[in-house]
């Protein structure tokens, strides 16, 4: 939103919450607090558990695991966790590992540590932050946003 829009839509909220014209005309300001009325025969529901089982959604298993803090021993027992996996059939040589950092720093650090130790591996490193620039080279990527995996045949980013 504009800082105009964001200005004026301070000003009426605090108008309304300081008068005495009630909560009903704040709902009425605020979009979404509406209540719509919607038809029925135009809704339908589709739970977790039946969207994994049908398809849309792939089954996920969350494990916590013990890893070093140093990246470069991280990305090491990371890589070998995944072989591990693989290797027992629990998951597909061409399922994705996605690993989630709190800073650009780390990110960053995360990205040179796979990147080196993945070495001359098929399996690629993708980094993502909203900082980040466009660059990188086969297997090795950094970007600003989350690319369309359907741009590639085989869902690999290259």
């Amino acid at each position: 939103m504009g800082n105009r829009r964001r200005s004026h839509a301070k000003r009426v909220w605090h108008a309304l919450a300081s008068s005495n014209e009630g909560v009903d005309n704040l709902q009425g300001y605020r979009n979404d607090l509406k209540i719509f009325g919607v038809d029925q025969s135009f809704t339908s529901f589709l739970s977790f558990t039946d969207a994994i089982a049908k398809g849309p959604i792939r089954p996920i298993t969350v494990r916590e695991v013990a890893l070093p803090l140093d990246p470069a021993a991280f990305a090491e027992q990371a890589i070998a966790l995944r072989d591990g996996l693989v290797a027992a059939g629990s998951i597909a040589d061409t399922d994705k590992v996605m690993i989630r950092a709190d800073e650009e720093s780390e990110v960053e650090s995360l990205f040179i540590a796979f990147t080196n130790a993945l070495g001359e591996r098929p399996e690629g490193v993708l980094a993502v932050h909203t900082n980040f620039q466009n660059e990188g080279e086969e297997r090795s990527w950094k970007s600003g946003e989350v690319p369309d995996p359907s741009a590639y045949a085989d869902g690999r980013h290259r």
